[in-house]
């Protein structure tokens, strides 16, 4: 199987939408497990899914609410080699700063999102390492 890039895979998962489980897993090749839940959702996890360019996405958390219809919420923690933030914002347009580090931790990040049809896709870059995206978040509606 072809390694996948990050961009190929930030730009395919909406395709899959609503998330859930099987198809995250058939997307990405990747096996998520049962991690958790709450009264409001249930918590899948899965790990070290390798990227070109030396990219890792160290950490995929697949949240799906118990009350149905909902399209789940999906965040990639990245690792590996950097993604600079210059290449976010030049493959990405209209990025608008929707949160930031508050002092608190290194590992608060600035995040910057935009919309898009099928909901909000955000990067976040920690304060650890400004320059290098750290998470990617899709929140469909």
């Amino acid at each position: 199987m072809k390694t996948l890039d990050l961009w190929t895979v930030i730009d395919y998962l909406p395709t899959r939408l609503p998330f859930a489980t099987d198809k995250i897993e058939s997307a990405l090749n990747v096996v998520l497990a049962r991690d958790s839940e709450n009264e409001y959702f249930t918590f899948y996890k899965g790990t070290d899914l390798a990227l070109s360019h030396d990219v890792v996405i160290e950490t995929l958390d697949l949240r799906i609410k118990k009350e149905q219809p909902h399209p789940g919420f999906l965040v990639l923690t990245l690792s590996g080699a950097c993604v600079p933030k210059s290449a976010v914002f030049g493959r990405y347009e209209n990025l608008q700063l929707t949160d930031y580090p508050r002092g608190r931790s290194l590992d608060e990040e600035a995040s910057y999102t935009r919309v898009e049809s099928w909901g909000k896709l955000s990067f976040g870059f920690a304060e650890r390492a400004r320059d290098c995206l750290r998470t990617v978040v899709f929140n469909p509606v």
